[in-house]
């Protein structure tokens, strides 16, 4: 198994040293804008303590991480109307992890090929329904 990388773009992002677009952050976690979304709505959940991946999370850490990844889910289906969500998680290489560090991805999945509303149709306008959406909720 590879060695935690402290030098990864995801403890950068959390530290502030770049920029990212924030949908949301408590003291745990951050969710911010995919940067090569999959799918327009496309965020990642990400926890700000260090680990690799599930497989080496402290349980109450996922457990925290994964009450944020259902919030999240809940968002997108509500304002994007998308039909669904995919979560994803690549651990190791081999399936796909290239960010050492934990994170889901949280993927809105729509019935024909991305209904999302044209008045979001940048992630900013996206990341700003959301964000309203969780302030009120």
């Amino acid at each position: 198994m590879i060695e935690y990388d402290s030098n990864n773009i995801f403890l950068k992002i959390i530290s502030n040293e770049i920029p990212s677009l924030k949908v949301y952050e408590d003291t745990n976690t951050i969710v911010i804008m995919d940067a090569y979304p999959e799918m327009p709505g496309h965020m990642l959940v990400i926890p700000k303590k260090k680990s690799r991946n599930i497989m080496d999370i402290g349980l109450e850490d996922l457990s925290k991480l994964i009450l944020i990844v259902k919030k999240i889910t809940e968002s997108q289906i509500y304002v994007f109307g998308a039909a669904g969500c995919k979560i994803k998680h690549n651990c190791e290489s081999s399936a796909g992890q290239v960010i050492f560090h934990t994170h889901f991805h949280v993927i809105p999945v729509f019935e024909k090929e991305c209904e999302m509303s044209p008045e979001l149709n940048t992630i900013e306008k996206q990341a700003n329904a959301v964000i309203a959406y969780l302030m009120e909720n």
